[in-house]
């Protein structure tokens, strides 16, 4: 996405350099207003490109529009001028950074007078921070893959902005543009609702500094009570014996709470409870921010089918003609095999799958408990091979001098056949990725009890496999509930093709609003919302 928006620059770079005329040869002037002259200094001085962030599409802009004045007329802000300086005040409100989009010219009071120097310099300044404004409202100030400052612009938003000139209908047209280009997801609505809220909130006291747990009094079970009742986890059911005891309804009420934020659900309001508590309680700004930078890496619209993944809360939703049909709990890669964020199209699944066990698994996880007992494969239903295609070789176990070998000479692929002890389980769904990354099922369910699950190596294992199984190849593959089963009761490996793509979105929220509109924080297990974070403290 990056090399497309970099090389179609260059392309309209290229366009402008051949299609641009020097002054003397230029349509006449609207106005005398000097513009020819500084667009040529534009293109053509170094220096005087600088305070630009993209100096060709500007001067595209006003070699269109026969050079005239958008923003400004004798000196002072037009109509237009006027919404286009508050558009660029108001970025924060959109969870952008007003500071990138300033210059000390467009900073002035509206009813300032420019001499016709200033007025050049401010009319082209506008156009191109109004420019960068709408790339990063649409697409965001950072480049998803690489975390550096987004400042090409893509050929939608030159086109657009070029055509509202044209129209000849600036003010009517300039803040319907730029709000059309907000995401119009809802989880990026409500957190542009929250920030909203927050900006202008005071810092609040939480009130509780001990642990509560069941029967306990005092002040600070009415203030527990109180705040789950604020955040919509106790229900007001009427009369309460006593607000200072903490009873059974509270238990339950924190308990729900513990669930829905992903801590351990025993009903007890310890350290990581308050935690999660003091963050709905004041908020987080900068989670909420970079989560709306997340959004704008995002597509328009899901679809109606679709699989989304949030690593950072270990879940899956599948959701079938725009509905949640199934929910479930996931593990996650392990911090130093962190499970990585794209977008891929579910192709088919693998019911009784066999496993090329990765090399780095074999190697690193694997070779030392071969080596403490070869009886290890075995017992794992684990084959042992060397080469590829029609050269590969099975090898006897016991041939080995396994003592011999570290992660770095080992020279065999171990391959692991269905069964029950499979690591995959009886399914797995298939979207090719260069990251190798796919969902499955897992021997090891006892992993699900965790709030915090970190443990695969990358992969994404799953709670619910054979009831997402059942609904994928239902509705996507055509296959009732009897076939499936058939495939799985055989034992044998069986691949079934989807009659249609299902896009699969895992990604890394810690910060939403859910149906109820309930505030969620999630712990930032990988510290990817910190680099985020300190990319856009320097994106401009």
């Amino acid at each position: 996405m990056i090399f497309n928006r970099l090389a179609a620059n260059a392309l309209v770079v290229g366009m402008l350099s051949a299609s641009l005329l020097p002054p003397a040869l230029a349509v006449p002037l609207a106005e005398p207003n000097g513009l020819p002259e500084r667009i040529n200094q534009l293109l053509y001085v170094a220096e005087s490109r600088s305070a630009f962030f993209n100096p060709e599409v500007v001067a595209q802009a006003y070699q269109a529009n026969n050079f005239r004045s958008l923003w400004y007329s004798a000196g002072r802000l037009t109509a237009a001028g006027k919404l286009a300086q508050k558009a660029l005040q108001d970025a924060a409100s959109l969870g952008l950074d007003a500071e990138d989009y300033q210059h000390p010219l467009l900073v002035m009071p509206a009813d300032s007078l420019l001499t016709p120097r200033e007025q050049q310099e401010a009319e082209l300044l506008m156009a191109d921070r109004l420019l960068l404004l709408a790339q990063h409202i649409k697409h965001g100030r950072l480049y998803p893959d690489t975390l550096l400052p987004n400042k090409t612009l893509g050929l939608g938003i030159i086109k657009a902005f070029n055509d509202i000139i044209a129209s000849g209908q600036i003010e009517q047209q300039l803040q319907p543009w730029l709000a059309s280009l907000i995401p119009k997801q809802r989880a990026y609505q409500y957190l542009a609702m929250e920030l909203d809220r927050l900006q202008d909130l005071p810092k609040q006291v939480l009130g509780l500094n001990k642990t509560l747990k069941l029967k306990d009094q005092g002040s600070e079970v009415a203030r527990l009570r109180q705040l789950l009742r604020e955040f919509g986890y106790l229900k007001n059911t009427g009369v309460i014996a006593d607000p200072e005891t903490f009873d059974l309804t509270l238990q339950k009420a924190v308990m729900d709470f513990q669930l829905a934020h992903s801590l351990e659900t025993d009903g007890i309001a310890g350290p990581g409870t308050r935690m999660a508590l003091e963050r709905l309680l004041n908020g987080d700004i900068q989670m909420i921010l970079v989560n709306m930078e997340r959004w704008r890496w995002m597509p328009e619209s899901f679809g109606n089918d679709y699989i989304a993944v949030n690593i950072a809360n270990f879940d899956l939703n599948y959701f079938y003609e725009g509905k949640l049909a199934l929910t479930m709990k996931t593990i996650v890669g392990k911090n130093y095999r962190k499970t990585p964020t794209f977008t891929k199209d579910m192709r088919y699944f693998v019911v009784n799958p066999t496993w090329n066990v990765p090399h780095m698994i074999a190697s690193k996880d694997l070779l030392p408990k071969i080596q403490k007992d070869v009886n290890f494969l075995a017992d794992m239903n684990m084959l042992v091979w060397q080469g590829w295609g029609d050269q590969q070789v099975r090898i006897d176990p016991l041939s080995v001098d396994w003592q011999k070998l570290t992660a770095k000479t080992f020279p065999y692929r171990l391959q692991q056949m269905p069964g029950p002890k499979n690591a995959l389980g009886q399914v797995k769904f298939m979207f090719p990725n260069e990251h190798n990354v796919y969902l499955h099922d897992t021997n090891d369910r006892a992993l699900f009890a965790k709030s915090q699950r970190t443990f695969s190596s990358g992969c994404i294992r799953l709670e619910k496999p054979l009831a997402l199984l059942e609904l994928i190849a239902k509705n996507h593959a055509g296959l009732d509930g009897q076939a499936t089963q058939q495939f799985i009761d055989s034992g044998r490996e069986k691949t079934v093709l989807l009659k249609q793509p299902l896009p699969v979105h895992i990604q890394y929220w810690t910060t939403w609003i859910d149906a109820e509109g309930r505030v969620h924080y999630r712990h930032d297990i990988y510290d990817r919302d910190q680099a985020i974070w300190q990319a856009l403290q320097t994106a401009i």
